[in-house]
Parts: C-alpha cells; sequence; structure tokens
C-alpha cells in the first residue's frame, strides 16, 4: 500500500514539473521587449482597432509584466516595428538588429 502512495506521488510532482515547464516556455514565447526602453510586455488578446481613417486594423491589447492593471493596445504594424521578442532580444545581447 505504500509503495502505491510513492507511486501516486511521484507521479503527481512530475505532472505538476512539467505542467510549470510548459508554462515558462509558453511564457517566454509571448514576452516582447521593447525595444528603446529595454521592458518587458506580453500580449494579452488579438483585437480590432479602427485607425483614423476608419479603417479597422489588425491590433493588440498587451500589458507591462508585473502590471496587470494596466493594458495598452496599438496596431499590429506599430507593435512590430517598436518590440522584439524575448528570443531576438537575447540573441542580439539587448540591441535592436533593425
Amino acid at each position: 500500500m505504500e509503495i502505491i502512495i510513492v507511486i501516486v506521488v511521484l507521479m503527481i510532482s512530475l505532472c505538476f514539473y512539467f505542467a510549470i515547464k510548459k508554462h515558462k516556455e509558453e511564457s517566454r514565447k509571448n514576452t516582447w521587449i521593447h525595444s528603446k526602453t529595454g521592458k518587458k510586455y506580453s500580449i494579452f488578446l488579438k483585437c480590432m482597432i479602427k485607425n483614423p481613417d476608419g479603417k479597422w486594423v489588425d491590433g493588440f491589447i498587451y500589458h507591462r509584466l508585473g502590471e496587470i492593471d494596466t493594458m495598452y493596445v496599438r496596431e499590429y504594424e506599430d507593435f512590430v516595428v517598436n518590440f522584439v521578442t524575448l528570443e531576438e532580444w537575447e540573441r542580439d545581447n539587448g540591441k535592436d538588429s533593425r
């Protein structure tokens, strides 16, 4: 009986370990760095924004990491010009390669 309990506890522990590892990987994929300030942001949702010309364009709702209570909205094109992925930022040693 004791061996079964040990096996179940080990299996649950392994499940938690892999779930946390997967969450960290997904978080890294969704982390963007502002190329001028170096601050980290995460995309919350994709959305549509009506620009001043009256045309609907793709956009993102995003927030600064650690500040979930403040959300920002930016057009997709403007976002990709001003932000780089965490992987790009680390690869280029914190410099904007564009």
